[in-house]
């Protein structure tokens, strides 16, 4: 345990910009090896950020869009197209940024 946090579940990217796997999470394992990072919660929805894309930066025209498209049902590229800009993004696609809103935010979007 982490002293004033609650675990979240596991990530394959240190930084929770992976496939994001729930507490209670099962998966089928590949062939090869596998590092899964525990996530955790400092009593924000799941550590959730509104820096949706993870570049550092909370962006109305870039984070908010991809937000509003993804609440309204959209999925893969057309939350992602045209949105996604500056900075050095790590989550750049839906791919990634459905399971980080999932796990962190507490969402439950479509893939």
């Amino acid at each position: 345990m982490k002293a004033g946090f609650s675990f979240a579940g596991w990530n394959a990217a240190a930084n929770g910009g992976g496939a994001g796997y729930p507490a209670g999470a099962t998966f089928a394992m590949g062939v090869a090896g596998i590092t899964l990072y525990a996530q955790w919660s400092s009593g924000i929805v799941g550590g959730c950020s509104l820096d949706v894309d993870g570049n550092g930066q909370i962006d109305a025209l870039t984070d908010g869009l991809v937000l509003m498209r993804a609440m309204f049902g959209l999925t893969g590229t057309a939350v992602t197209n045209g949105a996604i800009g500056g900075g050095t993004p790590t989550r750049s696609t839906w791919a990634v940024i459905q399971p980080y809103l999932n796990t962190n935010c507490g969402g439950n979007f479509a893939q």
